[in-house]
């Protein structure tokens, strides 16, 4: 447990917690961003799996020991599990993504899968393994206040061969209007991080990855980084923030739609294989 500089009870809520179960321990620092704290984690880990909760958010009860029953399964051992989460927010909707069924894919076929679920840019959903994390020093970019959990796991699966799906939910991911991920302010460093997994995927994966990841980025852009053209923001943002949003999303727009021959010609090549099977 990471106590990231809390100025309520949550620190001694840690250290009474290290007391009464040998299993956890805490680390107190001042505090320095979601980034250092899960980097910190990371340097503390000895597990041969590592995921992530924030401090917001909860496990459902017993679903740990059913995404262990994945690990290993045929004498199979992944660089990395993925798996379904619930969304709870505080008007008491729930939102349920789930994987259907136990799967494995190629690299650049599961990140597609997974950004086409929307799933891809969760760290929370995914069970790592450390090897891999520490052979590759994968850790989160602290020059980044959001999309820092994706640009890590970009970094993580540019170094596996196979992404497993599992068929678990473990994860309640908690929205509240006050989270860091609702705060739509720095802009440019927000377009700088979306900016830098693109330069990633772009040099690291195929086109079918690569159309999905354009999607996803052009979705963001229009569903989420849209607020500042909305009512009520015209003094909220400068002219110089507006045109760097409108600037990124016509050219991830174009680039998307430049990228439609790949998912189209992947479609064809499913039918085919399918009717052949």
């Amino acid at each position: 447990m990471i106590d990231d500089g809390s100025h309520d009870n949550s620190g001694n809520i840690c250290d009474r917690y290290t007391k009464i179960d040998s299993r956890f321990r805490v680390i107190h620092q001042s505090n320095a961003g979601v980034a250092e704290a899960r980097s910190k984690g990371l340097d503390a880990a000895k597990g041969l799996y590592v995921m992530f909760c924030d401090p917001d958010d909860y496990y459902i009860d017993g679903s740990l020991e059913n995404c262990a029953k994945y690990i290993g399964k045929d004498n199979a051992y992944y660089s990395i599990y993925c798996t379904g989460f619930k969304t709870l927010y505080d008007d008491g909707r729930e939102v349920d993504k789930t994987i259907s069924a136990y799967r494995v894919y190629s690299r650049t076929k599961g990140l597609a899968m997974l950004d086409s679920l929307y799933m891809g840019g969760f760290v929370c959903n995914k069970i790592y393994k450390r090897e891999i994390i520490e052979c590759f020093n994968v850790r989160f970019d602290k020059r980044f206040k959001s999309h820092e959990d994706k640009l890590f796991f970009i970094d993580f699966i540019s170094n596996v061969n196979k992404i497993c799906l599992i068929p678990v939910a473990p994860y309640v991911y908690c929205v509240r209007e006050g989270s860091l991920s609702f705060i739509f302010n720095n802009i440019e460093s927000r377009v700088d991080a979306l900016k830098c997994i693109h330069d990633k995927v772009m040099l690291r994966f195929g086109g079918i990855a690569r159309f999905w990841e354009l999607g996803w980025t052009r979705d963001w852009l229009n569903n989420y980084y849209s607020k500042v053209y909305g009512f009520g923001t015209r003094d909220s943002y400068s002219d110089q923030e507006r045109e760097m949003v409108a600037n990124y999303l016509t050219m991830i727009d174009k680039e998307y739609k430049s990228h439609l021959f790949y998912y189209y010609f992947n479609r064809i090549i499913e039918k085919v294989k399918k009717i052949l099977s």
